[in-house]
């Protein structure tokens, strides 16, 4: 887990694309497991709309609980094995 005061990274549309595609998910089971739309998501995906603070914060946390780590050169790596 975190340590308090790390700070959560803004995570970019291309990482989110990556993350998803790391842990084979469409962008309707990121949004089952975010609660955010699914439309907003794509927006975001597609570089429409921004995702507000707390919305960045659950992404990255949902992507990170399921073995997500991102990389400060922007990229992002999957540490564990896959839902079945």
């Amino acid at each position: 887990d975190r340590m308090s005061g790390d700070k959560i990274r803004i995570i970019s549309t291309k990482q989110c694309k990556r993350a998803r595609a790391l842990l084979k998910w469409n962008p309707t089971d990121l949004a089952s497991r975010t609660h955010i739309p699914v439309r907003h998501l794509e927006k975001f995906e597609r570089n429409q709309v921004r995702l507000t603070k707390p919305e960045n914060d659950e992404v990255v946390k949902v992507f990170e609980r399921h073995g997500i780590e991102f990389l400060s050169d922007g990229d992002a790596i999957f540490h564990g094995k896959h839902e079945s």
